[in-house]
This record gives structure tokens, sequence and C-alpha cells, in this order.
């Protein structure tokens, strides 16, 4: 899933001439991101119940996933007829997942990590999101009311809380510092988060309502100053913790870039009012800025971590992840200044993102191949063979 998203990210930037913006996004959103955050998701749930493992039968859901994201970069590219269809199995993939998600939740010893409820925000904004382009379809008239409301919930809710939620639990373990007020941030931050998308994505919506336009911008911008109070204390929490991420080596820093994207979308979310940016660069932005970093941190730090898995191949694993690491931090820059230039409608900036990615991808494979290049040799035992 991690290689075939990728790979997704890389033909975002390289087809720009061979397919529709919105056959690519649908490349990078429904083909890449869908399946790898329902991979997610069911990979760190039991982790945040304290229950077993998944059983391998689970791992259906991420499979009709991709066989959804695979149907819906078809439809947006070639035959709309078939959309129905297409969100019929991400529906399927989503119900299966969130049921799956809540009986962990039930079958928890005590209360379960405050990150699985962002989970489970995650998978309903996505249902949310899957429903509203149905009805779009099927009434037309409605058409872009409910593509807007598809992009809010898909974008802000599936994407973001998802990844708002996991980089407040990940972070602190790639960085190996201890962030003793996450698990309370996180519990407390949810509805201001939830509560922000929903009235992003209903305003966003409304907008396109002839009569109550400017109601729907009113509820756009309480949205957004309440998703930006989780983004804040965030940020207030990270500056604590500076000297721990700080320097630009390592996974650690692909992830902070990736929080600063996030934020910065505000920033564009602003200019796009003032008229300094265009709407249809937005998407980009998000890409670029956000998902690329943060897609690229979680990857070089779990990718070793799920391949040797058991305690003897440890060295392999601790120095695959350093290979992974190195120069994270200036990828994650060059991702922030190719989003904010593809922001701006510079159309280069898509391909050096996609040259990026495949520094990282091209680094990846040798680090994966050669776990142990450069590590320090193994210190002999005290207590002997």
């Amino acid at each position: 899933m991690a290689l075939l998203c990728l790979m997704a990210f890389i033909a975002h930037g390289a087809l720009t001439d061979a397919y529709a913006p919105a056959a690519l996004a649908h490349a990078v959103l429904a083909v890449g991101i869908f399946p790898l955050i329902m991979g997610n998701i069911l990979y760190f749930a039991p982790t945040l119940t304290r229950s077993a493992p998944p059983a391998s039968r689970t791992l259906v859901w991420p499979a009709l996933a991709l066989i959804a994201g695979a149907l819906a970069f078809y439809v947006v590219a070639e035959e709309r007829l078939l959309l129905p269809m297409a969100t019929g199995v991400g529906v399927l993939a989503v119900l299966g997942a969130l049921n799956w998600t809540l009986r962990s939740r039930r079958a928890c010893l005590g209360a379960p990590n405050p990150c699985l409820r962002w989970y489970e925000l995650a998978l309903a904004s996505l249902l949310i999101g899957l429903v509203a382009i149905t009805v779009g379809h099927l009434w037309p008239e409605s058409w872009d009311a409910m593509r807007s409301l598809h992009l809010h919930m898909n974008l802000l809710g599936f994407v973001g809380l998802t990844a708002l939620g996991t980089v407040q639990v990940l972070l602190p373990t790639v960085a190996g510092y201890s962030d003793a007020g996450a698990l309370a941030r996180l519990q407390r931050d949810w509805p201001y988060a939830a509560g922000g998308v929903l009235g992003m994505a209903l305003g966003g919506a409304l907008a396109h309502v002839e009569g109550i336009g400017h109601w729907g911008r009113i509820l756009s911008v309480v949205g957004l100053i309440l998703w930006l109070a989780p983004l804040v204390r965030y940020a207030r929490a990270l500056w604590t913790q500076r000297a721990a991420v700080g320097g630009w080596r390592g996974a650690a820093k692909s992830l902070l870039c990736a929080v600063g994207g996030l934020a910065g979308l505000a920033l564009m979310g602003l200019f796009t009012l003032l008229g300094w940016v265009d709407p249809t660069n937005l998407l980009p932005y998000f890409f670029i800025a956000f998902l690329f970093p943060l897609v690229t941190g979680a990857v070089a730090f779990l990718a070793p971590l799920w391949i040797w898995t058991e305690l003897p191949l440890m060295p392999k694993r601790h120095n695959a992840q350093r290979l992974l690491g190195l120069g994270g931090g200036w990828r994650g820059l060059a991702f922030l200044l190719c989003g904010v230039l593809a922001g701006f409608g510079v159309e280069a900036a898509r391909l050096g993102a996609a040259l990026v990615v495949a520094w990282f991808l091209a680094q990846g494979i040798w680090a994966l191949a050669n776990p142990l290049r450069g590590a320090p040799p193994e210190q002999p035992s005290p207590f002997g063979a």
C-alpha cells in the first residue's frame, strides 16, 4: 500500500499532461491514500485499544478500498456513469473498517487511547463524503454543493483527522521524546477538530446555494477557527520539544514539515478569499505540502518496523530507519516549497515534488536492501556468548 501510494505521488507530478487534474487527484487520494489510511487504522487500532491484532480477513477492507479507488480513478478519467459503483464499494470498505474499530473499542480493557476517536470520526467523514458525491451524481442540480461537501469531508475530515491524530502519537516515538500531554490533548481537541471539519464542509456546500451563500461563507470561517484551535495547541506543545525534533535529518523532521503544511492550508485559504490564489490550486498545495512529507516521514519510520518484526532483527530495523530518515528534513522543506509554488500556480512545482518522491523511493529501496549499511559494530555481550 505504501509503495503504491508513493507511485501515485510520482504520477501526480509526472503525468500532468496525460490526465485531467481531477483524475490525478483521485490517483493520489483514492488509489494511494484511501487504502493506505485504511491499513494504517487497522494496524494502529489494536495498539490504541490494547486488543488482539486484526485477523487476516480484515485485510479485505483495505483491498476493497483499493478497488474502490481504482474504480474512482476510472470514473473520473473515463466513465462517470459508474460513479455509484465506485462509491458503493468504497462505502462497503468504510463500514467494514468502522465496524472493526468499534468492536475493538468494546473489547478494550479500560479506556482506549483517544486517538481511536479521531480514526472513527475520520471514517465517518469519508462515509459522508462518499454519500455526498453519489447524491450529487443522482441529483445534478446539487452537484456543485455536494462536490464541495465531498472534497471537504475527504480532505479535512478523512485525511486531516487521521493525520492530526496519528502524528501526535507517532512523532514522539519517532523523535524519541515523551509527550505527557498528548492523551489529554487528543481527548479535549477532537470536538473542535470535528466541528471545524463539519463547519467548513457545510459552509462550502451552502456557499453554492443561491440566496444563502453568504451564510455558507460565515459558517466556513467559524469552522476554520474551530479547526485551528487543535493545531495551535499542538504547535505550542511542539515548541516545548523543539530540541528533540531539531536538526534536519530523520523522519521526525519530515513529519514536522507535514504539520507545518497542514497549518499553512489555513493561510492558503485566506489567500484564496483575498483573490491571491486560484481555488483550483489548493488541492496541489494540500497534496505536496502536507500529504507528501507526512507519508514519506511515516513510511521512513514504519516500513522497517513492518518488515523486521522479530527481536533478533532489531539492529536491521533501527539502522534501516536511520538510513530512510537521512535527509528527511530537507525533503520536507522541499515539499513545503514545491507546495507553496504549486499553490500559486507554478506548474513545474508538481514535477519537482514528484522528483523528491522519486528520490525518497530510490533511497528507500537502497536502505531496505542494505539495512546494515554503516551500522555500528555489534558490542559483545557482557555475559558472554
